[in-house]
């Protein structure tokens, strides 16, 4: 069994051994086996550190991190982890083996013995961030689940603010995407909490905290916790201001803006972006932003003109690609709207977003078949979002595909169970069908939901005109 350890003889940097970590990590999913981890930290900060920064690169290969704290209430916690739906695309942190609770805390030791088996048997990749202490008890408390691991790593060493300001800039990107910073929570707010309250009273902290604050903001905007967003990027600007940082300022008015954008502050947020800009005028993000706010104001000369700038500045960004793309297809030049949406899949293969932008714009143009293809890659990526169903049944629709048509709108009324659409949709179906009764009852699920809608009532009327008597 390989054990990656610190001794006086070889010398050993914490970030080799997380690299080491995900090594080990990548090839276990590579490979469909499991990997359990075991990593000794010397202190809390320590811990924390290693965690946000092992998530971070986790996450640029598409792993995402599910953390697990143990407590009296929740020790029995390998059954869940073995059945999670998000097993075979996510890690588990776990902490908290001394606080299962139990005769002499012994709760969580027992557990993990008497359930190792799991891990094995479902392919869960873990890893266990012990404190000394519980790195010490854990051989003799559970000796079993002890044989069963695969790598123990001991993380120590002095953290100095230099190496904690670098981690916590690399959580912070210039750019707040939504798809991406959603795939960090809830760990990510967590473990940014967790390091916000952990870190000493350097004479750098109070920059450190500004950069974590605006790292929290942008995760709760993502998670659309709008006003605590909003607390969090204000109390981040305020420290910049104190500190006369004007990059940190610049950042924090161009996060401000998206927050305010979302609270509905169309004008403060236009402000916010004003500011920043002015602060930094080569910051492409704030230029993004504000092209993006412009086509939300029906203003499209600008908005290109701004999301220009923001190429100009770092042609890498993906939002204004997509915006082009979207105000091109406004106007009608969907040539234009698709070579833009391309490129930002050149740089995204993946991203939702925009394959399911070039599915839209390739059934404008009736090119049925590639329409297909690009709403199946969305469907691949987010089997989930209620758009993607919705437009993939109008394309089923448009190609006479009836029943599949019918499959996907009954997908969008499950993923989304308040909107009237889908069952419109469907009742229409099942009128081409000849299926009256199905057709009544389709209209009046969407009546339920939309009971003012008066279309909707004269459509019900009409299809049971045309009833046709049962047997």
């Amino acid at each position: 069994m390989k054990i990656a350890k610190k001794s006086p003889e070889i010398k050993v940097k914490n970030e080799e051994l997380i690299s080491t970590m995900l090594d080990e990590l990548r090839m276990a999913v590579r490979w469909q086996r499991p990997s359990i981890l075991v990593s000794t930290c010397q202190s809390d900060l320590v811990m924390t550190l290693a965690q946000l920064d092992l998530q971070n690169r986790l996450l640029k290969h598409r792993l995402d991190v599910i953390q697990v704290v143990i407590n009296p209430k929740n020790f029995d916690i390998l059954p869940d982890l073995a059945h999670s739906p998000r097993r075979e695309e996510s890690v588990f942190f776990v902490s908290g083996l001394d606080h299962g609770g139990g005769v002499d805390g012994m709760n969580a030791y027992r557990a993990l013995n008497m359930r190792r088996e799991l891990l094995v048997d479902f392919q869960v990749r873990a890893v266990f961030w012990l404190s000394e202490k519980e790195a010490n008890d854990l051989p003799s408390n559970a000796l079993d689940f002890w044989a069963f691991r695969h790598h123990t790593l001991e993380l120590s060493g002095k953290i100095t603010p230099r190496k904690v300001l670098s981690v916590t800039r690399k959580l912070n990107p210039e750019s707040w995407q939504a798809e991406a910073l959603l795939r960090e929570s809830p760990a990510g707010i967590n473990l940014r909490q967790d390091l916000l309250n952990e870190i000493p009273e350097w004479k750098e902290a109070p920059v450190i905290r500004a950069e974590l604050l605006m790292s929290l903001a942008g995760l709760n905007w993502a998670a659309g916790t709008l006003s605590l967003a909003r607390d969090q990027v204000k109390q981040s600007l305020q420290i910049a201001r104190d500190q006369s940082l004007a990059s940190l300022q610049a950042r924090s008015w161009n996060g401000l803006g998206l927050v305010l954008e979302s609270l509905n502050h169309p004008d403060q947020a236009l402000e916010s972006f004003q500011r920043s800009l002015k602060l930094d005028p080569a910051l492409a993000s704030a230029w993004e932003n504000l092209g993006l706010h412009y086509r939300r104001s029906n203003e499209p000369e600008k908005a290109v003109g701004a999301s220009l700038k923001a190429l100009e500045l770092d042609p890498h960004l993906l939002n204004s690609w997509l915006n082009l793309a979207v105000i091109h297809a406004n106007q009608g030049k969907l040539d234009l709207a698709l070579q833009a949406c391309r490129k930002a899949l050149r740089m995204k293969p993946k991203n939702e977003s925009a394959l399911r932008l070039e599915g839209s714009l390739l059934l404008q143009k009736r090119q049925h078949s590639a329409a297909l293809q690009a709403f199946q890659k969305a469907n691949r990526v987010n089997h989930l979002n209620a758009d993607t169903w919705s437009q993939l049944a109008q394309l089923y629709k448009e190609m006479g595909l009836i029943n599949q048509a019918m499959r996907a709108f009954y997908k969008v009324a499950r993923l989304d169970p308040k909107s009237a659409l889908p069952w419109v949709e469907i009742a229409r179906l099942y009128r081409k069908k000849n299926k009256f009764v199905e057709a009544r009852r389709a209209y009046r699920s969407a009546i339920a939901l939309d009971p003012a809608n008066q279309d909707y009532r004269q459509a019900l009327t009409a299809c049971t005109s045309r009833q046709v008597p049962s047997a």
